[in-house]
């Protein structure tokens, strides 16, 4: 699919989400960043540097961050997205600066340049990055936390339930998946 209608449609899809959740614990007042995975009762979340679960019924949404403002936050705290998908399985690791892909063939680095949809759309917000010198271009859609009938990440197969859903084009085939947050400290599935 071609970068601008692969935008195209996204753009469709990506229609009622909501931007990137802040909530704050009522008990000690401590904020809250939602980290967009979801298990079972708990939510993912990112409280000072660390990466906790907790139950959605303790804390109470106090804001939202921009999308702009949620992935520079992102990186600035040296997270990274982990992705992974299926048919064919395929895993890839995204930090600021560049994006390793693990296919079913091959174990790939590529520079990239991230590019935040900077218009608002509603509150959604997705985000792309690409690869100026390689046939590389990738699209992360977040789905925005709502009601118990929340739609994720239909291509989830990891524990968790994912609201970032990933596409990614390198070298004209195509992957989906799904995408979570961790710390770059943190033992991930694709090394740096």
């Amino acid at each position: 699919m071609k970068p601008l209608l692969f935008i195209a449609t996204l753009l469709m899809v990506s229609a009622g989400a909501g931007a990137q959740e802040q909530f704050v614990d009522p008990i000690t007042n401590v904020e809250s960043l939602f980290l967009g995975s979801v298990h079972d009762d708990q939510v993912k979340v990112l409280e000072y540097n660390n990466i906790l679960l907790k139950d959605k019924s303790s804390l109470v949404q106090n804001g939202a961050l921009s999308g702009k403002q949620f992935i520079n936050r992102v990186f600035s705290r040296r997270l990274h997205f982990e992705m992974e998908g299926h048919e064919p399985l395929w895993q890839a690791k995204l930090t600021k600066n560049g994006l390793v892909f693990i296919g079913p063939d091959k174990q790939q680095r590529y520079q990239t340049t991230i590019y935040i949809n900077e218009k608002d759309t509603g509150g959604a917000y997705y985000f792309t990055f690409r690869s100026h010198k390689d046939n590389v271009f990738g699209v992360v859609n977040y789905l925005g936390l709502r009601s118990e009938n929340q739609r994720m990440c239909e291509y989830n197969i990891g524990d968790s339930d994912s609201l970032y859903e990933v596409y990614l084009e390198i070298n004209g085939r195509n992957y989906r998946g799904c995408a979570t947050l961790n710390n770059q400290e943190t033992e991930s599935p694709v090394k740096p």
